[in-house]
């Protein structure tokens, strides 16, 4: 079971009851739903480690919303959902912090279920090692290690 928090922000109840069955069939039990972008930005403070966006619901203009989100916090991955094939919104997604984006249809679980995994591994490669006590003292003697 993960214990990482999912946000998931979908107006749509059938699209989102489906991903919350996805997220719960791949052992994500901390997800939370919401209809509206800004009450998903309000509980921003419950931490979350994912936040997936349904794009074509923003209300901000532009990626505001996903600077505010990055401003707040710059370790949650943001993955954006849409309906669009536009590959200039999927680069404008990455470059304003997005993880991932992701068109809604078909193969979309598929590739949530990717990027889960993708964030997974990247996140267990950046983890910071644990300092033990006999680097703390080697790290005083010896500047490079």
């Amino acid at each position: 079971m993960h214990s990482e928090k999912i946000f998931l922000v979908e107006n749509e109840k059938s699209m989102a009851e489906k991903y919350r069955l996805h997220f719960s069939n791949l052992s994500y039990q901390n997800i939370s739903i919401f209809t509206d972008q800004n009450q998903a930005i309000s509980a921003l403070e419950q931490s979350p480690a994912v936040f997936f966006l349904n794009y074509d619901m923003v209300v901000e203009s532009g990626f505001e919303i996903l600077k505010r989100i990055k401003l707040f916090n710059p370790n949650i991955f943001i993955v954006t959902l849409c309906n669009r094939d536009d590959f200039s919104f999927a680069l404008n997604s990455l470059k304003y912090g997005a993880f991932d984006c992701i068109k809604k249809g078909e193969n979309d679980l598929s590739k949530i279920t990717d990027v889960l995994n993708r964030i997974e591994i990247f996140k267990s490669r950046i983890a910071p090692e644990p300092i033990t006590l006999a680097k703390r003292i080697s790290s005083l003697f010896f500047k490079n290690f």
